[in-house]
């Protein structure tokens, strides 16, 4: 009798632990572990005992913290999900996911405060409306791209600095001085009229005219230290056309030249030095290098000369050794 009472209750034993093995892994609110689902990659949908999945979920570290809770339907992302930082603060919350044909929302969380960091909200692959805030909680950065773009950012201080209305205007304001440093219009979305722009130091850094997105009248933009970096002509086109120049830091020419109304180089191109002296002399037609040739050392002390037409050496080359004497001449036409 005890032998077939002993046989029994390990049969019965084997049972239960089957059954334990199968049975669902639940937190203590019966809510399903994460652990139990299945998929075939990150965007697929997760099933559970074979069949998609609908129904609540969490996700815990091995210290009990949460990871994350939310549902499913079908598989599917549904509802709200919350994540959270290690400290057990809420990280991250978003309803109907971007891969959804609703709007989708998400809220990031700072993990030291816990004040809201970032808000989001989406359709499809587009976002539609962005704040970010500072660590005080005060708005630092709205975009709103709804039928029309708003860009603004604030200080920590809630002064607006930066306004871009594609329908408007578009500015940013030193803080300290209150002055434009950036400005310009838009007209249908596109930059429309006089636009300049400072450097940090209150120095320009360009100024240009536009016409329907086009830059169009002249062009100049400076370096930080206030002197001109380049100087140029626009025509109706937004095409370069007339004199071109660019200059050296310390406000001395570096090249001089033209383009034709379609853009190309033409007639004579010079360069030089910081200094002043004269480094290349080339000659162009089309964008291409035709007629004379010339070129000099930093030491003003002349290597080569000859012509070129359509970029290829024609007739007779002189070359010159770095002192400038006179080394050989070559008939490149041979």
């Amino acid at each position: 009798m005890k032998k077939y009472q002993w046989k029994a209750f390990f049969h019965i034993s084997i049972i239960f632990l089957l059954l334990t093995a199968c049975e669902d892994k639940r937190d203590t609110n019966g809510t399903l572990l994460f652990e139990n689902l299945e998929s075939e990659s990150k965007n697929s949908p997760v099933f559970f005992k074979g069949e998609k999945y609908t129904g609540s979920i969490v996700k815990y570290n091995e210290d009990g913290t949460l990871v994350f809770q939310g549902s499913y339907k079908e598989g599917l992302k549904d509802g709200v999900w919350k994540y959270y930082h290690p400290n057990g603060k809420l990280k991250r919350e978003e309803s109907n996911p971007p891969s959804s044909n609703e709007k989708y929302i998400v809220k990031t969380y700072r993990s030291t405060t816990g004040r809201l960091f970032t808000e989001l909200i989406g359709k499809g692959e587009d976002t539609i409306h962005y704040k970010k805030y500072h660590h005080n909680g005060i708005l630092g950065v709205e975009l709103k791209n709804d039928g029309q773009r708003i860009f603004q950012k604030w200080t920590s201080f809630g002064n607006l600095y930066h306004y871009d209305n594609q329908d408007s205007i578009a500015y940013t304001i030193n803080t300290k001085t209150k002055e434009y440093t950036y400005k310009g219009r838009f007209e249908n979305g596109k930059k429309t009229g006089f636009w300049f722009k400072h450097y940090s130091n209150g120095n320009k850094e360009y100024e240009k005219n536009y016409q329907s997105g086009k830059l169009v009248g002249k062009s100049i933009d400076y370096f930080a230290n206030g002197k001109i970096s380049k100087e140029a002509n626009y025509n109706q086109n937004g095409i370069l056309e007339g004199d071109y120049k660019q200059y050296h830091k310390n406000g001395s020419i570096f090249m001089i030249g033209k383009y034709d109304h379609k853009g190309r180089r033409t007639n004579t191109w010079k360069y030089y030095t910081e200094k002043g002296k004269l480094l290349t002399i080339k000659n162009y037609l089309f964008d291409k290098l035709n007629g004379y040739f010339e070129d000099y050392s930093y030491r003003g002390k002349i290597r080569e000369k000859g012509h070129y037409l359509n970029n290829r050496k024609v007739g007779e080359w002189y070359y010159y050794d770095k002192y400038g004497k006179f080394l050989r001449k070559v008939n490149e036409d041979e």
